[in-house]
């Protein structure tokens, strides 16, 4: 039981990191887009919102 538990632990951390990851690569993108003037300020940060909350 101890070792399925941990196992359970291991993968739940694995997938925060990557969820974290993902959302940072994402949060690059819209940076990137604001730069490129692809999206104003006003969706720059509804967009943001939306992935922080994620």
């Amino acid at each position: 039981m101890t070792v399925l538990l941990g196992i359970f632990l291991l993968g739940a951390r694995k997938t925060d990191k990557t969820h974290r990851a993902d959302r940072d690569d994402s949060l690059e993108i819209i940076k990137a887009r604001l730069a490129r003037g692809e999206i104003n300020q006003e969706d720059y940060l509804e967009i943001k919102k939306v992935l922080e909350q994620a």
